[in-house]
C-alpha cells in the first residue's frame, strides 16, 4: 500500500468514508480512491490532506512523488536526489 493510503487509513480509524470526504472537502468517492490507493490526489487537495495528517505539505507531496516514481519502475533511491534539492 502507497505511503499516503496508509497514513489516510490509520488517521482515518474508525471515522466513516463519508466524514473524512467531508473533513477533505472531497467527494466519498474521491477519498474512498485515496484510501484504498486507487488514485493520486490534484495538487489542490494537497493543503487539506496535510492538515488532517498534521503533517506538512512538503512531506504529502514526497510521498506522491515517490509513488509515481516506484510505479513508473524507478525506485526510492533514485528519487533522493531530487527530493534533497
Amino acid at each position: 500500500m502507497e505511503k499516503l493510503a496508509a497514513a489516510l487509513t490509520d488517521r482515518q480509524g474508525d471515522m466513516s468514508l463519508r466524514a473524512l470526504a467531508r473533513e477533505l472537502g472531497v467527494a466519498v468517492g474521491t477519498a474512498e480512491g485515496w484510501v484504498k490507493g486507487w488514485r493520486q490526489p490534484d495538487l489542490r487537495h494537497i493543503p487539506s490532506i496535510a492538515r488532517f495528517l498534521e503533517v506538512d505539505s512538503g512531506e504529502v507531496v514526497g510521498w506522491l512523488l515517490a509513488d509515481m516514481n516506484v510505479a513508473k519502475g524507478g525506485s526510492l533511491r533514485s528519487l533522493q536526489p531530487a527530493l534533497a534539492s
